[in-house]
């Protein structure tokens, strides 16, 4: 799942593709981690929370995604370990909001890639850019002090690929 990788700040959003791009404001030094320059996060994409010290130990500082997460015990342990992490916005998440160690919320997974109709039925268009930008104002509504991180997949600059699906 790798791919493009962006951070949506403070007050930028997701640009519809025929619309032009938008500057987003700064975010605040003290907002912490992902603002600090003395960080260089270096991260892992989905892996378990029960190897945070492992991680850690090699100079992982970041999480992105946690798998069918997070839950308050994925949080648990990551703060244990002082790591950070970039996770959906559900439940047991905002439960966290005044934790520092969510630094930035994850927008769906590849919205620009074909999306699965469920196992065995194959797969439709990729998300609305439209969906894409609900989406992120629904996030940034409930937690507006956190950056939105958008995974983007091939088929977001590569027409030709099979897993783009047709395009809305």
């Amino acid at each position: 799942m790798s791919g493009a990788v962006g951070l949506l700040s403070a007050a930028g959003a997701v640009a519809a593709a025929d619309d032009p791009p938008r500057l987003a404001a700064p975010v605040p030094p003290d907002q912490g981690f992902l603002t600090d320059p003395n960080v260089f996060p270096v991260a892992v994409w989905l892996q378990s929370t029960a190897r945070a010290a492992d991680y850690k130990a090699v100079g992982i500082n970041l999480y992105v995604g946690l798998w069918r997460g997070p839950t308050d015990a994925q949080l648990a342990d990551l703060k244990r370990h002082g790591m950070r992490v970039v996770c959906s916005q559900n439940a047991a998440g905002l439960r966290h909001i005044d934790d520092p160690t969510v630094v930035a919320w994850m927008h769906r997974d590849e919205p620009d890639n074909a999306q699965s109709l469920g196992r065995g039925q194959g797969y439709g268009p990729p998300v609305s850019p439209a969906k894409v930008v609900e989406g992120y104002e629904r996030m940034r509504k409930a937690d507006p002090s956190r950056p939105v991180f958008l995974n983007l997949g091939q088929g977001v600059a590569w027409v030709g690929t099979s897993v783009r699906g047709e395009n809305p």
